[in-house]
């Protein structure tokens, strides 16, 4: 008889709670016709705004006053505008850069946005002690992260940590599973053979944990003859396993612990699997999957992001970009990191200071002369690599593509047909 050892490992709880349930109302205000980030709200009654990508804007009554502090009445221009996916971020200019205590790090978004607001064109404000609600739709599925708000300075304010609502239509089995983000708790280690589960084909001696609070005394206590696993239909990486003795069965849900060689194997299968719903810009890369709600106290640019952190393995070095041999006044250049899934804006300054992945798959793209477009295809980037270092300005030249004044959902397009190249 086959003795199942088990054994069990502390679960560390970090500053994320349990998922919130979100805000909404059925009345929503209408954009306006000739700007689909712009609304009219009256004061006196506020109002819902409800985007389409699924973002809800609850704005109290009488919430503004005037840069001199006094109540306003009547209508007012609100605009409500949302950063979410590669061409969203890139499009918008807004610097992703973090300082800590003098180390810069890169943001990687879970989702920003930036609320402002005006009456016959002079600025208002949100009047003190009212509050503007936010349930941001994220495309990002880490429940967990950080909220910042950006200065007039641009840099950026940690506020708070708070976890987002997943969405209950979403199917979670078509997402990979990043195996970084593995639950360690209740691990099992037990013989069972899996070579006949193709996605388990790869790995060898798997470590197991059982999936619940608690593994049941039932399954502790008995030494079981003959053990079996089989995939639970519709869950990612989500297994039944069956346990058997001469007169006594029991059945529980197990998830592998990924490690080692094992790790690296499944890490890389997840960065294809992404890069490859990044190439399609329909995909469920890019719907909604977790509401992230909060309540902000005035008008700014607001963030939910996690600091991206990578290994002593990156190139960095000092970036002159041109476009087509020419060097351009007024050029951002975004670099899009499609394994790290961020986005960095660069502009003529803090391009000094240019850095990427070599093991991801990147992509510059440039914006100039008022929507024209100029990108770097990621089959060039090998050949930065051996500028790793240097101190003096590296010229690096992007290619002008014939598009111009791109909407973000063409560019999305654009973006994703890159990432497929």
């Amino acid at each position: 008889m086959k003795n199942l050892v088990l054994f069990f490992s502390l679960l560390l709880l970090v500053a994320c709670s349990n998922e919130k349930s979100s805000k909404s109302s059925d009345e929503a205000v209408q954009a306006k016709t000739n700007d689909p980030n712009s609304y009219a709200i009256s004061v006196e009654d506020g109002g819902v705004i409800k985007t389409e990508k699924g973002s809800v804007l609850t704005i109290p009554k009488n919430a503004f006053v005037d840069k001199n502090g006094n109540p306003v009445s009547g209508d007012v221009e609100i605009k409500f505008e949302e950063f979410h996916d590669f061409a969203d971020i890139a499009k918008s200019g807004i610097s992703m850069f973090y300082d800590s205590a003098g180390v810069r790090s890169d943001l990687r978004s879970g989702g920003m946005f930036r609320i402002s607001g005006s009456q016959n064109g002079e600025s208002i404000e949100v009047k003190e002690g009212k509050k503007l609600a936010v349930d941001l739709a994220s495309i990002e599925d880490t429940p967990c992260y950080n909220f910042y708000k950006q200065e007039d300075d641009g840099k950026w304010n940690y506020l708070h940590t708070d976890t987002g609502n997943r969405v209950d239509s979403l199917k979670q089995n078509q997402l990979p599973r990043n195996p970084e983000n593995q639950d360690l708790s209740n691990a099992i280690s037990i013989d069972v053979d899996y070579t006949d589960i193709p996605e388990l084909n790869m790995y060898r001696s798997l470590i197991w944990r059982y999936v619940g609070e608690k593994i049941p005394r039932a399954f502790t206590s008995i030494n079981w003859s003959t053990a079996e696993i089989k995939p639970v239909e519709g869950e990612n990486m989500m297994y039944k396993l069956t346990v058997k003795s001469k007169d006594k069965n029991y059945t529980m849900k197990i998830q592998p612990i990924l490690t080692g060689k094992n790790l690296e194997l499944a890490l890389s299968k997840y960065q294809h699997d992404i890069e490859t719903m990044q190439g399609d810009p329909n995909s469920i890369y890019y719907k909604t999957k977790i509401i992230r709600s909060v309540n902000v106290e005035g008008f700014g640019t607001y963030n939910w992001d996690i600091k991206n952190k990578r290994d002593e393995d990156q190139v960095s070095f000092p970036m002159l970009a041109t476009v087509n041999g020419k060097k351009l006044k007024e050029l951002q250049v975004s670099l899009i990191s499609a394994s790290e899934n961020i986005v960095v804006n660069y502009n003529e300054a803090s391009l000094k200071s240019f850095s990427f992945d070599p093991k991801s798959k990147n992509l510059l793209v440039a914006f100039y002369d008022g929507g024209k477009i100029a990108v770097l295809e990621p089959n060039k980037f090998k050949n930065l690599i051996r500028q790793n270092g240097k101190k003096e300005y590296i010229s690096v030249d992007l290619t002008a593509r014939s598009e111009e004044d791109l909407s973000s959902e063409d560019l999305k397009k654009m973006i994703s047909e890159l990432i497929r190249s």
